[in-house]
C-alpha cells in the first residue's frame, strides 16, 4: 500500500472506536472533543467516517431532532429510490455514448447531521434543502471529470452559480472534485 493509505489506517481505527462509543451513547474513549475527530476525518478525506461521526454526535446531543430528520430522510429515500436509479441509468448511458467507460456513477443521500446543519444555516425546512440527494461521478483522470461535466450539461441545464471547481482549486486537505447543480 502507498504511504497515504497506511497513514489513514491509524486515525481510521481510532475514529471508528470513538464513533462506536458515541453510537452506543458513551462519551468516547479520549478527552478529545468529537468535533476534533470529525475535523481529522475530513482532513484525511474520509467522508463516510466523518458522516458517521457527525450523525453519532447529533444523535447523542439531540436524539429527538436526529430521529425526526432521519425519519423524514428515510421516507424521502423510499419515495425517490426509483427516480434515483433512473437518473443514474441515464447518466451512465450518456457517459457510455461519450466513450467515458471508466467513470463510476453513484448516488447518495446527505447524512442527517448535514441536513440539520444546512437547515440551520439557511433557516429553511427540510423541504427546501435541494441537495438531500446527489450523484457522484468517480473518474481516475481530471480530464474525464471535465468531460463528464460536459455530458451532464448537454443532458440538463446547469446552474453556474452553484458550481465549484476543486480540481483547478483543490481544498487544503487535497480534496479534488467538481461540484455541479443541474435541473433534470
Amino acid at each position: 500500500p502507498n504511504d497515504t493509505a497506511c497513514w489513514r489506517l491509524v486515525p481510521a481505527a481510532c475514529m471508528m472506536r470513538v464513533c462506536q462509543c458515541l453510537m452506543e451513547g458513551g462519551h468516547g474513549v479520549t478527552s478529545v472533543p468529537v468535533e476534533d475527530w470529525i475535523a481529522l476525518a475530513d482532513h484525511f478525506g474520509m467522508w463516510r467516517l466523518r458522516y458517521l461521526l457527525e450523525d453519532a454526535a447529533l444523535r447523542r446531543k439531540d436524539p429527538e431532532r436526529f430521529e425526526s430528520v432521519a425519519t423524514l430522510l428515510r421516507r424521502q429515500e423510499k419515495a425517490h429510490l426509483g427516480l434515483l436509479k433512473d437518473i443514474a441509468a441515464i447518466i451512465a448511458d450518456a457517459l457510455e455514448k461519450a466513450e467515458l467507460h471508466t467513470i463510476k456513477v453513484e448516488y447518495r443521500m446527505k447524512n442527517v447531521a448535514g441536513v440539520v446543519h444546512k437547515m440551520e444555516r439557511k433557516r429553511k425546512s427540510i423541504n427546501h434543502i435541494t441537495d438531500v440527494f446527489a450523484f457522484r461521478l468517480i473518474a481516475a483522470r481530471d480530464t474525464d471529470c471535465y468531460a463528464a461535466r460536459d455530458v451532464l450539461h448537454r443532458l440538463w441545464r446547469p446552474f453556474p452559480e452553484h458550481s465549484a471547481d476543486f480540481i483547478g482549486n483543490p481544498k487544503p486537505n487535497g480534496y479534488q472534485s467538481l461540484h455541479e447543480t443541474v435541473q433534470c
